[in-house]
Formats: structure tokens, sequence, C-alpha cells
């Protein structure tokens, strides 16, 4: 599974709940309930898009309010022989403000992972 947003790229569940734990110090308030914009299926995933728009404290800087879109994949996932399901997601992206990630994409992505990586090793510390 992966979560990208402008900042940056984590890589597996350990990364993500990290990312999401560290989150909370930011004290993240939705302003609104999350809307589901879009479904759109493809081949055995769907890709989900919800309008979100949230609050953040930031140190130093005060309450921080951005709009943006979250962009989920899950799958489902069949158990063998339960004829119920579950949804597995493998991948979420957030847009700040709407906005498409940074062209050339790939040029950014090492930083971003970097900062993925290095956000999971020293929040745990920190936070």
């Amino acid at each position: 599974a992966t979560f990208e947003d402008p900042a940056a790229i984590c890589r597996g569940v350990e990364e993500i709940k990290e990312a999401f734990r560290a989150l909370r110090s930011l004290h993240p308030v939705s302003l609104s309930q999350p809307k589901c914009v879009d479904v759109h299926p493809q081949g055995e995933s769907i890709l989900l898009t919800f309008a979100l728009h949230q609050q953040y404290c930031l140190p130093l800087y005060g309450h921080l309010r951005l709009r943006s879109l979250l962009e989920v994949t899950v799958q489902l996932r069949q158990m063998k022989e339960i004829p119920e399901s579950e949804f597995l997601i493998t991948g979420m992206i957030e847009f700040w403000n709407g906005k498409p990630l940074a062209w050339p994409y790939i040029l950014y992505y090492p930083g971003r992972r970097l900062n993925g990586i290095i956000s999971y090793r020293l929040t745990s510390w920190l936070l």
C-alpha cells in the first residue's frame, strides 16, 4: 500500500500508520464531511475520489485550511469459501487544492520518498 501527497510518499502499512499517527499532532479537523465525487472502475480495482476540506494547526503558523482531493484505490478481496468480501486499500494520493502533483513528477519523487522515510523514522521518536 502507498500514500502520496505533495510532501511525502509513504510505502507499506507501518509507514502509512505512522504518518497518520504523527498527523494527529497537527490537530486535524474536517470542516465538512468528506464527499465521494467520482467512482472509476479499473479492472479488478476501483478508484474512488473524495473531496476533503481540512484544517490543521501548524506550529509558528497557526491554522491552515486546505481543500484537497483524495484518490483511493481499492481492490475487492474475496475471502476463501466466504461469500462476503472485503475491500483492500492499495493506494491513496492526496492532491492539495485539487491540483496534480508537481511535474515533472519523477524529478520530485526521490525527495518526497526520502521525506516519507525520514518522517517514519523520526516521528515515532519525537511525537
